[in-house]
C-alpha cells in the first residue's frame, strides 16, 4: 500500500474507507513493515487510524527505528504522526514480555 513516500507491506491489509470514500482505519497483519522518510517500523500488526493520524504497532517485539533519533522496541508501540512521538508499552497481551528497548542517537 502506498501514499505519497509512505508504504506498508503486510501479509494482508484491510483498508477501512468512511462515508465520503475516504481512508478513515487501516489493518494490517504478518510482517508488517511501515516505511516513510527517514523512519521504518517493523510489527505483527498494525492499525493506522487516520482521524488522529496514529498508528499502533504490537509485535514480538514492534519496533520503530527513526534515522535522526534512533530505535525503541517494545511489544505494542503508538506512533502519532502528528506530533512525531512514539510511546511504548510494555504488556498489552499475556503472552507479551514487558520489555521495552530504546536505542537513542546523540547529535554532535
Amino acid at each position: 500500500m502506498r501514499q505519497g513516500s509512505d508504504r506498508l507491506s503486510a501479509g494482508s491489509v484491510d483498508v477501512y474507507l468512511d462515508e465520503n470514500n475516504e481512508l478513515s482505519k487501516t489493518i494490517a497483519e504478518g510482517n508488517v513493515v511501515m516505511t516513510e522518510p527517514g523512519r521504518r517500523g517493523t510489527a505483527d500488526w498494525l492499525q493506522y487510524t487516520a482521524s488522529d493520524d496514529t498508528a499502533v504497532l504490537r509485535g514480538n517485539p514492534a519496533t520503530v527505528t527513526d534515522s535522526e533519533s534512533g530505535s525503541s522496541s517494545a511489544a505494542q508501540m503508538t506512533f502519532n504522526r502528528r506530533d512525531n512521538k512514539v510511546a511504548a508499552e510494555g504488556k498489552p497481551r499475556p503472552s507479551a514480555n514487558g520489555r521495552t528497548r530504546s536505542v537513542y542517537k546523540i547529535k554532535p
